[in-house]
């Protein structure tokens, strides 16, 4: 008995010093479970954030953005770390802007050349056509109206017809516009003598500055008042000299 004893005394020592009791098992357990939760309290949410960051960036500014307008303003751009953008240089701004002037003046010249051109073509058809050299500028106004400008810069001139329009060079719908009422009051009228000379009404405008011959109602040369005069007084003292060698003649005196 007492050797059962002793053995059974030598192997619960035994048990006892080389097998972990349950209780110091769940200890173990939970020291580590606690340092696996405190690891994972400092490196989870840095994990967490560092993959999902690149999926949210979008989301992000676009919240940015709504906030922005929502609090009466846009949000300010972000630069490439996440940071407000700098503020563009002056310097550069001005510059800008300076190029956006010369670009519009330079396309305003260009503009106006296109029109220079074009209505000096259309002064040479005018006044090839006839036009009264005083009335082509009103002329040019009234057909510019009708004008339409192509893709490839010209221009053509739209002919109304009978439920649709014609689109035309320059030189036949100038022809076409003259042929009608509105250009026809427009032309000078006819000149005289089969179309040579003075146009009617020049002869009297250009006696009336002082040059050429006038005219009369029949047209023909009217006689000059100062050379009819000169005429009379000619002819008057022809006629005395006539009648004083008339009385010399008959033997009569004469008192001088």
């Amino acid at each position: 008995m007492a050797g059962e004893n002793n053995g059974s005394g030598d192997g619960g020592a035994g048990n006892s010093g080389g097998v972990m009791s349950t209780e110091m098992r769940n200890e173990i357990a939970r020291s580590i479970n606690a340092a696996v939760v405190a690891h994972l309290d400092r490196k989870l949410p840095e994990a967490i954030g560092a993959a999902l960051a690149p999926a949210l960036a979008p989301l992000t500014e676009r919240l940015d953005q709504l906030v922005g307008k929502a609090a009466g303003g846009a949000a300010k751009p972000k630069g490439k770390d996440g940071d407000a953008a700098a503020e563009p240089d002056e310097e550069v701004v001005n510059m800008k802007r300076r190029l956006a002037a010369i670009e519009e003046e330079r396309k305003t010249e260009r503009e106006t050349a296109i029109i220079g051109t074009r209505d000096n073509e259309l002064r040479e058809l005018l006044t090839g056509g006839r036009v009264n050299p005083l009335q082509v500028d009103g002329a040019l106004a009234v057909v510019a109206k009708s004008l339409k400008r192509q893709k490839d810069g010209s221009y053509t001139y739209t002919a109304q017809r009978d439920g649709y329009t014609e689109d035309l060079s320059l030189k036949d719908g100038i022809s076409e516009w003259l042929g009608s009422d509105q250009g026809k009051s427009y032309i000078q009228p006819a000149q005289r003598n089969g179309g040579s000379g003075t146009p009617r009404g020049g002869a009297a405008r250009q006696n009336a500055a002082g040059g050429g011959a006038r005219l009369n109602n029949g047209g023909q040369p009217a006689a000059d008042p100062k050379a009819a005069k000169q005429e009379r007084k000619a002819a008057a003292v022809e006629s005395l000299f006539g009648q004083v060698g008339e009385m010399i003649g008959s033997g009569g005196g004469v008192d001088l």
